[in-house]
């Protein structure tokens, strides 16, 4: 409700309700376990508004982007930042700060940031460029974007490949592949919930996938891949030529055993 409030987006979960609802009771090893008294639809509203959340917010589109870029730059840093020192005096690569407690503790976002933003020497000129891109909303380009009920991520590997000896503007490095996991948890949440038979105190019972109510209250395909294809280059000439790579890259994937396609699922292609 916080975050749904805070980035603008409804959430029809009604959490007293829920709450109003459930009850505790034990099995006959006597482990016990959450019930509910009514409300089936109750369980699966909490996914959907947890589906919408990542779907629209915590992994939107830009998001995705800037969670890359700042991987990229971090990466870009991590050879020559030294503000992390051990007690002798010597740099601790960030990537290995987290090693020793003491040392990590010096890694907040904003010094990281600020150390990068205002360095001044050329070997982490990459990192501040990366940065002065976030900060300026010059970000990648997505150039690919499509959903997918399966995908191998190995996959990745040959967009890679192809970038390096294809011919055109981009060369290896240009191109980054991104993944967004929006599901409804390990399965159907109506499998997992247990609920009270209110015509027999005491007796419970859960639900089976092939039920009517399940069938009726969750949707047919619970977890999708999006697949987004990013160009680090700037610039549209660049652009295109991602977009044409990323078309022959999926092309190519979709006939592998490992990939299958959502169904209605759409092709995002932007500049």
């Amino acid at each position: 409700h916080r975050d749904g409030k805070a980035m603008g987006l409804p959430v029809t979960f009604d959490i007293e309700r829920y709450f109003h609802s459930a009850s505790i009771a034990w099995n006959s090893r006597g482990t016990s376990f959450i019930s509910l008294r009514k409300g089936m639809e109750d369980p699966v509203l909490v996914y959907q508004d947890r589906s919408r959340l990542h779907r629209k917010g915590y992994q939107h589109n830009t998001v995705k982007v800037i969670e890359r870029m700042m991987l990229d730059m971090l990466l870009a840093a991590d050879p020559f930042l030294d503000i992390v020192k051990d007690d002798e005096g010597g740099i601790v690569r960030m990537s290995q700060a987290w090693r020793n407690p003491k040392e990590f503790d010096v890694l907040s976002d904003e010094f990281v940031e600020k150390s990068i933003q205002h360095s001044r020497g050329a070997s982490l000129s990459a990192a501040r460029d990366i940065l002065e891109r976030i900060h300026t909303r010059e970000l990648y380009s997505v150039v690919f974007s499509k959903d997918y009920l399966l995908f191998d991520k190995m996959c990745q590997e040959k967009l890679v490949k192809m970038a390096k000896f294809g011919q055109g503007k981009l060369v290896e490095g240009d191109l980054a592949v991104l993944f967004k996991n929006v599901n409804m948890g390990s399965g159907s949440p109506l499998e997992e919930a247990v609920f009270n038979n209110t015509t027999r105190p005491g007796v419970h019972y859960t639900l089976k996938k092939d039920s009517d109510i399940v069938r009726n209250l969750v949707p047919g395909e619970t977890s999708l891949i999006t697949v987004m294809v990013v160009c680090r280059k700037k610039g549209e000439e660049a652009a295109r030529d991602a977009r044409l790579l990323a078309s022959e890259w999926v092309e190519m994937m979709e006939q592998e055993e490992g990939v299958v396609v959502a169904e209605d699922a759409c092709v995002l292609e932007e500049g």
